[in-house]
């Protein structure tokens, strides 16, 4: 009897409600949206780092590796130089293939041929697997690079490096190398995606104005609709029901608006995060169980807040008073 109640009285003040929930649903959508960059960091530097089997890059003095690289450690040596090609700048990079693709297991090679271009630079020159071609005197077939890395922008030769401008190196203690000239690459796939810290703090600072505004905007419609529904509380107590029996049905109401927009925050959280990540990372986000839990938390919260306010406006006169519709 209470629930069928609780949603009657629900669905007849849908023009009330509707603008609560849209209001309070935005806030949580950018708390949300804001919890899931925070949470996916993490994740987005481990699918970058996975595009790399080598986890440091170190550009010797003179060209020298043997010393430069510890003992146990594997590497590969990389000669780039900028070459022409069909009257394009590009970089070329000449080293021990079979070895590279070893090294970086992740990397796909589609295709067999002598020249290999990276997918990036393919696409931009208009080549495709199995493509005639000839670079800094070499003629050969195409084959395609896809390493999701600044190699898919090169051409590669398979030979001996001439001098190594870039040794490639996989290592369990990449700290060893931090005194030398090298990349860190860990380091740099999280500065790269540092901008993410940003909008993480951004989407913070605009949901807290949008707090702010939202409780603002339900408590000014919850005081409004409490002063109207007196007559109808009176009915109800002339009838036989308590203040406890009123309390449970404005409760029931807010909760079910709270559950409702925590639902739609979520909706809308997942809907911004996948956007800023999957047009900035490539990835997909994740909502958790606990993320789920914080914004039906916050939602309960805000909304639990004001029914109590809207309890005490709502019986603020007396039952004689209440029949009168004051």
């Amino acid at each position: 009897m209470l629930m069928k109640t609780v949603l009657s009285s629900i669905r007849y003040r849908a023009k009330l409600h509707i603008p609560m929930i849209l209001a309070v649903a935005l806030s949580l959508s950018l708390i949300g949206a804001s919890g899931i960059l925070q949470s996916s960091f993490d994740t987005v530097v481990e699918k970058e780092m996975r595009k790399y089997g080598a986890n440091v890059i170190l550009k010797p003095e003179n060209g020298e590796v043997e010393n430069a690289v510890y003992p146990g450690d594997e590497w590969i040596a990389v000669y780039v130089k900028t070459v022409r090609m069909d009257g394009s700048e590009i970089s070329l990079a000449v080293t021990d293939v079979e070895r590279l693709m070893q090294i970086n297991p992740a990397w796909v090679l589609r295709g067999e041929g002598e020249v290999i271009v990276g997918r990036e630079l393919a696409e931009r020159l208009g080549i495709e697997s199995g493509d005639a071609i000839e670079v800094n005197g070499v003629k050969g077939r195409a084959a395609i690079l896809d390493s999701g890395t600044e190699f898919d922008s090169f051409v590669i030769l398979n030979g001996m490096a001439e001098k190594a401008t870039m040794v490639l190196i996989r290592t369990d203690n990449s700290d060893r190398y931090r005194s030398g000239d090298a990349i860190i690459l860990e380091e740099m796939v999280r500065t790269k995606f540092s901008f993410l810290r940003g909008i993480e703090k951004l989407l913070l600072y605009i949901a807290g104005v949008s707090v702010v505004s939202s409780l603002i905007t339900i408590v000014n419609l919850s005081r409004a609709d409490a002063g109207k529904r007196r007559k109808e509380f009176g009915v109800m107590r002339a009838v036989g029901a308590d203040a406890k029996m009123i309390g449970k049905l404005i409760l029931a109401e807010f909760g079910i608006l709270a559950v409702i927009s925590a639902l739609l925050g979520a909706i809308f959280s997942v809907i911004l995060s996948w956007v800023i990540l999957a047009k900035t990372a490539g990835t997909l986000p994740d909502l958790s169980f606990e993320s789920l839990a914080t914004l039906i938390a916050l939602s309960t919260g805000a909304f639990y807040a004001v029914s109590l306010m809207y309890l005490v406006e709502s019986s603020r006169k007396e039952v004689v008073n209440e029949l009168g519709g004051e």
